[in-house]
This record gives structure tokens, C-alpha cells and sequence, in this order.
């Protein structure tokens, strides 16, 4: 991707110092060093997973024995590419719960524009921005993830034929004790010809294949699980209950499919929000969680069991008994913050967590964040050490999440953040996260229009990242079909006398047959709008086989429509089945150049959809 020979840069006592990999010592493979005379090393730490593709990281470690001079304006990925016209900057709004979720922005950028990005509040896709972009200019482009759970910058300006790149902290201005080390962001890119769209998805198949669980994992997917939280909790008598869980669990053995049953905030004393910080089981789970991960897994299931490990709540046990352990604010007399930046409280959460996950059987971690981290890191910087407390504990969060993985056999880690609001590479390379956007804890209203959200989250989201899932209320087609993304959270009213499990059932059937193509490629086959006098429609899959979903919005007063298919050999002939709103299905078979060409769909009234399977015969 970088055609000049700087890649990162930083300044030192006020100075810049530009990193050029042909200008340091190499030590080891993929490490380039670049030793300042006081001692400061700066490590660049450079791989090319393919061609084409790129990741960066920077560190520094204060080899002397005496602080480090200041260093500031810290830049993992400080690059000048040339262009030949005006750029295309794509990316999309952070998660804010709402109609904005994860829509596109895009800005037309000439000599002497700019666009300047960071989050909201240290949490890395919150509101807004979002860590993903793709730059494009002459049939040329780049696509550019950051991998950083926490506040970083990202700086895209046109000057003088050339279009400069820098990701890095958003705030850093501090010195290295002796002896001391710290890391900054990661960058990973996709670099070559084509399209946009045809960019993106090269990224993702790199991710896929490089960085994600499916990696480690060939068999990784989102879970197609229960999870009535929302809908329960507080609400049923028996929900905070082992019996209670295997009443959920019981009745969605009846629907079929399920392979996962989710226990939210319910399991621990005093329950959500006030019990955060309380390890101890609540009175209905007073024995553990285990026999009803038993009774899971003794019938082909899944386990996952909510946390949130960072937040402590005044008065929780945490908040009592281990002070020393959390970062306050002087303005906030209810929330702590659990100090990840320090070894030892660290280490106590390790043991805590991993005793409970082994102990009661959990197969999915799902870590949780509900607060801003921003306000207690700047609080707590020393003097001169601006930037300090985020990047250990940031990186004390990595080192959490990879030692888990390390010493719990099989575990997976679901990143949720108020929804989707930490989505950046480095989170997403270790996890995958089930609940996109706290949109998923709603029901459809005419005020909260979630399936148009859902709709707009899997258009966006899924031309970057390698998996996301959600949540839906309803088991109708209109609404899964427009949640789903190799996985589902579903929220049904699964209690309910009047529940109808044959149809529930039918319907969830549909996302295991569409979720092994969700690990293939991803085609946009519409926009992102929120308007609802449109048609929503994208496609998953390759060459042999995959889906596709048309959604006719509620406004809309078109009946039919033709989408054109992607990815089809011309050569080959598909079975395709046509499933409507009402779940009758009718195949017929189509060569893949009439597929190219264009396929009527045909949906007779508002807010319904078809699901289109082919495979090629």
C-alpha cells in the first residue's frame, strides 16, 4: 500500500521521527527497530499475510535507566500514497443504538480536504466513527482496519497529488520510566485494483482466513441461540433459576435448530445493573451453573453466560472487598472502572473468571462493557504521562481475553459494548460479536423501526467485518431474515401457551441452511436508507452455493423487482428456491449468466421478503 518509505512516526522531546523500515535494525522476524541515543526503542512490528495485505503495530520500551524524553503524536500507521484525482473516503457512523447505526458516510476528497475520525468516549466504534474505511481513486484503493479498543485518531488528507494515511492514539503525550513498555494501535489493510466493493470483500476474505476464531477454528460460527433476557427478566417468575433456564431450554428443544441457550445478567446477586461487580450466584442458581450446562451439552448445546467484568457497581462485592483494584472518578459516585492496567488486579480477574467458566461448563464468554472508559483513563494519567493508563489497560484487556483462550479448552468470546460499540481489529480477531447493536433489546414500534435498523447493520457490518450477529423479538421470516448473519440471538415469547412452535421452528431452520454461507462472500445488492419506500436485498455465498434475502419495506408500492446475482460461474446451472413471507417454496433451475442477468422477485405486500438458496447442479 505505502509508496513513500515512512510507515509509522511519532515525535520525540518535540521532534518527529519518521519510521522507514529500510532505515531500522531488524531483530527477529517481522521486528524492525529504530533505537534513540538515550535508549528509546521504537518496535515496528510489520507483516504481509498475503499480497496485497498488511498489518502494523507499534510499540516502545525504555531500554535506559532514566526516564524517556516525551513522546507524543503516536502514529502506527503514517503513510503518503499518490493519487491522480479526487479520492472516494468510505466508511461508516459508530453504533449509537438508533437509526444511525452503522450507516454509510462518504466524502469526495481534492487537495486540501480532509476527514479527521475518532469515538466517543475510549470506546472504539461508539457513535462517532467507526474503525474501518476504504480510500479508492482511479480503479485503485485500500481498505484500512484499526485495531484499537480504546480512543484512537484517524487523519485522511489530500495535498499535493498525494493522499495522506495516519492511524494512531488520539491523545498521547508521556514519558517511559526505566525499564518500562507500552503498545499502540494496530493497522491491518488490503491494498490493490478494483472497485470498492471488490476491495472490501478481499478484506474479508483475509480476515476470515487470517484474522478471526474461524481461523483457529474451522468450524467458529455465531450460535443461533435463546436469549429472552429482555423479554424475562424481572418479568417471569422463574427466569433467575436453574429450573427456570431448563424450562427455556426444554422449550426450545421443541422448536428444533437451537444450538445454544444464552444467559444474560440474571445469574449473579442482586442482578443487573446494581449486582455488577458481584461474582457470587444469585439464591436461584445457589448451586452453580453446571447442571444446566449438563444438561446442554448432554443434548448437543451450547452454553453462553454474560459478564461484565470492567464495571463495578457501589456496593458489589468487587467495589467492597477490593478497592485497590478500581479506578474512580471524582464526579461518579456509583461506577468503577476494574483496573486492567494493573498486573495484580488483572491476575485476580483471570483466576475469578476462569474458575467460574470451567467450574459451570461455559462454552461462550460474552464480556460486556456499559460505560465510558475515557473520563477514568485521562483522570488517572500522572502528570507528563497523558495517554498512559489506556494503553495498559487496553492491553491488559488483550492479555485478559488471550490468556482465557489460552487455558479454557474450547472457549469463544463474545465482544458486546452497549451493543457494537468496540468493533475494531483487535477485538474482532480474538471474538465474535452476537449483539451488534443494543437495537436488538427492543421490539419492532413504529418509533423504533429495528427491522429497517437490522436490515442497514447487516449491509454495513458485513462488507468488513468477518462475522456479527443480534437479536430478534418475532420468529416471522420479515424480521429473521433481516436479523440474521450466520448466527441469532432470538428473543421469542418461547413461554407463552400460545407460542407456535412448528413455525418458530421452520423459520430458524432457515438460518442454519444460510449460515455455513456467511463464511463465503458478502454482495450488497442494495444501499443502506433508512427510508421505508424501498427495497433492502444483499447476497452471501460463491460460486457453488448461497442465498440471498429481498426485503420489500413497509412504504414501499413496489411489487416485484430484478437483482442481478454475483459471484455465479455463467457455465453452470443452479437449482434455485424461492421461499415467500408465508414459507411455500418453489425451485426451478437457471444457468448462472441468467442469474447475472437478473432474477424477478416477486413480494406481494408491504414489510415481507423471499429467501432465494441456489446451488449449482
Amino acid at each position: 500500500m505505502r509508496t513513500d518509505r515512512r510507515l509509522a512516526s511519532f515525535t520525540y522531546g518535540g521532534e518527529e521521527v519518521a519510521l522507514i523500515p529500510d532505515e531500522m535494525a531488524r531483530e527477529g522476524a517481522g521486528r524492525w527497530v529504530r533505537t534513540m541515543p538515550d535508549g528509546l526503542r521504537a518496535v515496528l512490528e510489520l507483516s504481509e499475510p498475503e499480497p496485497g495485505g498488511g498489518t502494523a503495530l507499534l510499540r516502545f520500551e525504555n531500554a535506559s535507566d532514566r526516564p524517556s524524553l516525551p513522546i507524543a503524536r503516536v502514529r502506527t500507521l503514517d503513510v503518503t500514497v499518490p493519487v491522480s484525482g479526487a479520492v472516494r473516503f468510505e466508511t461508516l457512523d459508530g453504533d449509537s443504538c438508533g437509526e444511525k447505526s452503522f450507516l454509510p458516510i462518504t466524502a469526495a476528497l481534492s487537495d486540501g480536504d480532509a476527514v479527521v475520525s475518532e469515538p466517543t468516549g475510549g470506546r472504539s466504534s461508539d457513535t462517532s466513527a467507526f474503525p474501518y474505511c476504504t480510500g479508492s481513486c482511479g480503479g485503485r484503493g485500500a481498505v484500512i482496519g484499526i485495531g484499537w479498543t480504546g480512543q484512537w485518531r484517524r487523519e485522511i488528507a489530500a495535498a499535493d497529488g498525494g493522499l495522506r494515511i495516519a492511524v494512531g492514539l488520539a491523545e498521547a503525550d508521556f514519558f517511559l520510566l526505566p525499564g518500562e513498555a507500552v503498545r499502540g494501535p494496530s493497522a491491518v489493510w488490503y491494498a490493490g485494483e478494483g472497485e470498492p466493493a471488490a476491495l472490501r470483500r478481499r478484506f474479508r476474505r483475509m480476515c476470515l482466513a487470517r484474522f478471526s476464531p474461524l481461523a483457529e477454528d474451522p468450524a467458529a460460527k455465531p450460535p443461533l441461540a435463546i436469549q429472552c433476557f429482555d423479554r424475562y427478566f424481572r418479568k417471569h417468575p422463574r427466569w433467575a433459576t436453574v429450573e427456570g433456564q431448563l424450562e427455556v431450554a426444554r422449550a426450545a428443544a421443541a422448536c428444533g435448530g437451537f444450538d445454544t441457550l444464552w444467559l444474560d445478567a440474571a445469574w449473579f446477586k442482586d442482578g443487573f445493573p446494581c449486582g455488577v461487580g458481584n461474582y457470587t450466584f444469585e439464591k436461584g442458581f445457589a448451586g452453580g451453573l453446571k447442571p444446566l450446562a449438563d444438561d446442554l451439552h448432554a443434548n448437543g448445546r451450547r452454553f453462553v453466560l454474560w459478564f461484565e467484568p470492567e464495571r463495578v457497581y457501589r456496593g458489589s462485592e468487587v467495589w467492597n472487598e477490593h478497592p485497590g483494584m478500581l479506578l474512580r472518578r471524582s464526579d461518579d459516585p456509583d461506577d468503577a472502572l476494574f483496573d486492567l492496567s494493573d498486573e495484580t488486579a488483572r491476575s485476580w480477574l483471570f483466576g475469578t473468571l476462569k474458575a467460574i467458566l470451567t467450574e459451570n461448563g461455559v462454552d461462550w464468554y460474552r464480556q460486556d462493557f456499559n460505560m465510558e472508559a475515557l473520563p477514568f483513563w485521562r483522570e488517572h494519567d500522572a502528570p507528563g504521562r497523558r495517554g498512559i493508563t489506556e494503553m495498559k489497560y487496553v492491553a491488559g484487556m488483550y492479555e485478559l481475553w488471550d490468556r482465557l483462550r489460552a487455558e479454557v479448552p474450547g472457549l469463544k468470546i463474545d465482544n458486546c459494548s452497549s451493543g457494537g460499540r468496540r468493533l475494531d481489529f483487535e477485538t474482532c480477531r480474538r471474538s465474535m460479536p452476537l449483539w451488534r447493536s443494543d437495537t436488538g433489546c427492543f421490539p419492532v414500534t413504529e418509533e423504533r423501526r429495528v427491522h429497517t435498523w437490522s436490515q442497514n447493520q447487516i449491509l454495513g457490518l458485513s462488507e468488513y467485518l468477518p462475522f456479527h450477529s443480534c437479536a430478534v423479538w418475532e420468529p416471522d421470516p420479515y424480521l429473521v431474515r433481516g436479523a440474521m448473519a450466520g448466527g441469532l440471538a432470538c428473543a421469542f415469547d418461547i413461554l407463552s401457551p400460545e407460542f407456535d412452535t412448528a413455525r418458530a421452528g421452520r423459520v430458524i431452520d432457515e438460518v442454519n441452511r444460510t449460515a455455513p454461507f456467511w463464511k463465503k462472500d458478502f454482495f450488497p445488492l442494495t444501499v443502506q436508507t433508512t427510508s421505508e419506500d424501498v427495497w433492502a436485498a444483499w447476497q452471501v455465498g460463491d460460486a457453488a452455493a448461497g442465498a440471498a434475502c429481498f426485503f420489500r419495506r413497509g412504504g414501499s408500492a413496489e411489487a416485484e423487482k430484478t437483482f442481478a446475482l454475483c459471484g455465479l460461474d455463467p457455465e453452470r446451472t443452479y437449482a434455485v428456491t424461492l421461499t415467500d413471507e408465508d414459507l411455500n417454496a418453489e425451485t426451478a433451475e437457471r444457468t448462472g449468466r441468467e442469474l447475472g442477468e437478473g432474477i424477478g422477485i416477486r413480494i406481494p405486500r408491504p414489510e415481507a421478503s423471499v429467501l432465494a438458496e441456489y446451488r449449482a447442479l
